[in-house]
């Protein structure tokens, strides 16, 4: 286990000095770097801090000089367990390992209905005890409906009249009265919002309660609201492995309930029809920390939590005495309201903050602090957002990563992205769509007024507010540019910049490396789609980022890469969204590595290989920290810290199938 001191110390880690060299004394802490009109800031359902609409005309490019450090970070790596001799023989015939790292949905959202596989049973919704699914409010009485307050699934909306009505918490003035169309136990999402409603935001906004169908801000998906997913707030919701504060926890209330049908998806349509490739769901397969996007990208890059021991002040987390740093905002005549189900006994000078609560004598005893970032900053380099204000962009961190690990050996690998090639300015490049100028663009400020951006980009999906050529989509996540964060994929040297230019990439490459006479993939690639297409809820939905990964399976396994590639299919964390099993530490059920980082909520996961001995199901514990143990045991490498050392590696699975089901 990672222990709090342990991991908080400052000893040189390895693979950075060389670089830190060239780095020389830069100052630990925020450049001095401003922007002329930078709104307010906002906080997201993943605890992202950034700007509202503002008056910006053009991004900050830091000087390269000018990139501030994190000091070093001490990490623990360990002796990893020999694999055995199936293992060992499954990782040296496997020429090629693509990791498809989609956004934001529990295991039993999206395959808890899955059935069978290989004749054995997928632990699934069917399978989960009615304690798990019978949400309790934060005094423990039962919640007898699922509040609703995504904009088209509350009462009256698509999903019909309210047929269930709830007082549970009129006795102790928790929260008043209310009707819902749904009863609070796992419900299907696809009759009311099938994939051709007219619910998904515009790229670009980000509407609290989702998009209202039809209107003229929404386009066609069945998009629902975003679900909170944070790192206080997950541990709540977990409630030491009951599994039953999901609702009272959340900002959507009882959406955390809804599922789809895994029957109706194209990646089961595909695994399960004639021709698929061999498969695995893994259905004990975990998150790497409770919370977002932002840190779990960093995890399963690194297995390491950042330490940022001088960020300002307002970005540590204060707590109530439950651990929740937020209260209800209640129904009104403006707005459904968000956290409808909790009412914090201590509201007063709650930080949704993007640290963990600072220590001292004011820390809410039970519940991690420290100088942790748990949440989401952005990076101090670009991109990040043109309107986040500069105290919320993270000096660049040092430590060491899954892919200083290659570098070291000289494994060609890349992290493919989704419009980064717009975002970062590589005119000409594969996912390049912004032509060979600016053009003028206009965009609302805060005060109502039009500002005029005469350097703006041609594609009409770009944000209206950056500079040519640097033209990031408006459905671009800044905090998912996991690499973005450390200094070795910067732009402060000579080295740095050859590794960003290599080993950062837009995903259209990635398509094309698939699909000629012979396999173009990398030895490693790690897969991540566009906002629009991630299957996110809020901006994205699951519907469409189901499209994306059937396709990519396609992709590889209707093509030259079929016979020697292992494609992991897994999730960044659980967007929110309820699940019935326990991480490893929370109660006794789930064995397995964890530590006060996590694991979070169970995920979404597929171990794809035609030599996996079989199809079936693999029950071994994971979490996003064994992609990293699969990658470096391969070849033979160092762990980067204690989790991905001690969590199985996914060469299991074949250990795991090579017994008759």
């Amino acid at each position: 286990m990672q222990g709090r001191g342990r991991q908080g110390s400052r000893v040189q880690g390895k693979g950075v000095s060389r670089l830190l060299a060239v780095a020389g004394a830069l100052a630990c802490g925020l450049a001095a770097a401003s922007m002329s009109g930078v709104a307010g800031s906002a906080t997201s359902s993943d605890g992202q801090v950034g700007g509202s609409s503002g008056t910006a005309t053009s991004i900050v490019t830091l000087a390269d000089d000018s990139l501030p450090v994190m000091p070093p970070q001490e990490q623990f790596p360990g002796t990893r367990p020999p694999l055995t001799k199936v293992e060992r023989n499954a990782a040296r015939a496997t020429q090629h390992i693509v990791v498809i790292y989609m956004q934001n949905n529990s295991f039993d959202k999206l395959y808890g209905r899955w059935g069978t596989v290989g004749g054995e049973q997928v632990d699934g919704v069917a399978n989960a005890p009615k304690e798990t699914w019978r949400q309790v409010n934060q005094d423990g009485d039962s919640i007898r409906c699922a509040l609703i307050n995504d904009v088209n699934l509350a009462p009256g909306r698509l999903a019909g009249p309210a047929t269930c009505n709830d007082r549970t918490g009129v006795a102790n003035k928790l929260y008043p009265r209310f009707g819902s169309a749904f009863r609070m136990k796992p419900f299907l999402l696809n009759e009311a919002l099938p994939a051709s409603a007219i619910t998904c935001p515009f790229p670009g906004n980000f509407p609290p309660n989702g998009a209202p169908v039809n209107s003229s801000s929404a386009m066609a998906g069945g998009c629902t609201q975003d679900i909170v997913h944070q790192f206080y707030q997950e541990q709540y919701q977990l409630n030491g492995g009951k599994q039953n504060r999901y609702a009272a926890g959340s900002n959507a209330a009882g959406l955390v309930m809804g599922q789809y049908d895994t029957k109706s998806m194209r990646v089961y349509e595909y695994l399960m029809g004639k021709g698929a490739p061999r498969f695995a769901v893994a259905d004990r397969f975990f998150s790497g920390v409770f919370g977002g996007s932002f840190i779990n990208g960093v995890w399963v890059s690194s297995a390491t939590v950042p330490i940022w021991e001088d960020a300002p002040t307002s970005l540590y987390s204060v707590l109530d005495r439950n651990g929740m740093p937020v209260t209800q905002t209640p129904k009104s005549s403006s707005s459904l309201g968000q956290y409808n189900l909790y009412k914090s006994p201590d509201p007063s000078g709650l930080v949704n903050g993007v640290l963990t609560q600072a220590c001292g004598s004011s820390a809410r005893a039970g519940h991690l602090c420290g100088d942790y970032v748990v949440n989401t900053p952005f990076s101090v380099q670009w991109p990040y957002p043109p309107t986040s204000s500069p105290a919320t962009r993270m000096p660049l961190l040092t430590y060491d990563t899954l892919g200083d690990r290659l570098n070291e050996v000289g494994i060609d690998w890349a992290w493919y992205s989704g419009g980064w090639s717009n975002a970062v300015g590589r005119v000409g490049q594969p996912g390049w769509t912004n032509g060979d100028g600016p053009v003028t663009r206009s965009y609302p400020a805060a005060d109502g007024s039009v500002v005029v951006n005469d350097q703006g980009c041609p594609d009409p999906t770009s944000n209206a507010m950056t500079t040519w050529p640097q033209c990031p989509d408006g459905s671009f996540q800044y905090h998912h540019q996991s690499y973005n964060y450390f200094y070795n994929w910067s732009t402060a040297t000579e080295e740095t910049r050859a590794n960003r230019e290599d080993q950062l990439r837009d995903t259209d490459e990635w398509w094309d490396l698939t699909r000629g006479s012979t396999c173009g993939l990398k030895p490693v690639s790690i897969v991540q789609s566009l906002g629009k297409l991630n299957q996110h809820p809020g901006y994205s939905s699951a519907y469409i980022g189901d499209e994306q990964v059937a396709m990519a399976l396609r992709s590889i396994y209707e093509g030259p890469c079929a016979q020697d590639t292992l494609t992991i299919v897994t999730y960044d964390e659980f967007g929110g969204a309820w699940d019935h099993v326990p991480p490893p530490g929370q109660g006794e059920a789930t064995p397995g590595a964890h530590d006060e980082f996590g694991p979070g909520t169970r995920i979404p996961a597929l171990i794809v290989s035609n030599r996996l001995p079989r199809t079936g199901v693999d029950s071994t514990t994971y979490d996003l920290s064994s992609v990293i143990g699969t990658i470096l045991t391969k070849y033979g490498l160092t762990p980067l810290n204690s989790r991905d050392t001690e969590q199985a590696t996914l060469w299991t699975a074949w250990s795991e199938l090579a017994a008759a089901p």
